[in-house]
């Protein structure tokens, strides 16, 4: 089994708990982007200040993508190609990564484009050249998850929704990311997906079957 946790957005004591009370004989544990880190919170990791330790504390291995209210400047986000762990406990997953979970290969691509900037600063507290997904993140994903006799993918975990689900949901045309992310649920058809971002909950069966989860909110796949 593995679970699956909707946006944070710092709300790291409300994160904890849920983590801290999941199941035992869970595989995995999915946090699907806009967790709210910072770089300043990561002091304490390898030295100096404490203050990483205070701010996020996790009892088991979380794996995390990016969102669109993470901090690409200090955390260099964009720059790992590996799975790394940027905390104790949390490992980020690169955009277009491929793992092995619960005898399950599950995709990975994270990012989105900001809606809400009124109130922030380009290259402090908001990135828009590197928060949205590139065309080249897609086909990472796709090339990932496709092998010589087709298509081997068991579930994607998105930030975002792709463009058909994102309308359905808003009645608005979708954002270039999540025209993008189309592309992918195109070519990787009927995959099970799970994104956050919208911060409401809604499921519709597809094809693909889409779970798009709201802020906190746990699923277990």
């Amino acid at each position: 089994m593995i679970a699956i946790i909707g946006d944070v957005h710092r709300s790291f004591n409300i994160f904890e708990d849920i983590v801290a009370g999941l199941p035992r004989d869970l595989d995995a544990v999915i946090q699907v982007g806009d967790l709210g880190l910072r770089a300043s919170d990561l002091r304490g990791v390898n030295g100096g200040e404490k203050r990483g330790e205070a701010v996020l504390r996790l009892m088991r291995r979380v794996y995390w993508i990016d969102g669109n209210w993470d901090d690409f400047g200090g955390l260099g986000l964009r720059e790992l190609s590996e799975p790394t762990e940027l905390f104790p406990n949390l490992i980020y997953i690169p955009r277009g990564t491929v793992l092995e979970m619960d005898h399950r290969r599950v995709g990975f691509l994270g990012g989105a484009e900001s809606i809400a900037t009124e109130t922030r600063v380009a290259g402090r507290n908001w990135w828009p050249e590197l928060e949205g997904v590139s065309d080249s993140d897609v086909t990472r994903l796709i090339a990932a998850a496709t092998r010589t006799d087709g298509v081997d993918l068991d579930l994607i975990v998105t930030h975002t929704p792709p463009a058909a689900t994102t309308e359905r949901m808003t009645g608005q045309v979708a954002h270039l990311s999540s025209f993008r992310l189309q592309r992918a649920a195109h070519a990787l058809s009927g995959v099970p997906w799970v994104a956050g971002h919208m911060h409401r909950s809604f499921r519709e069966q597809g094809p693909p079957p889409v779970t798009v989860l709201d802020e906190l909110e746990l699923i277990i796949v």
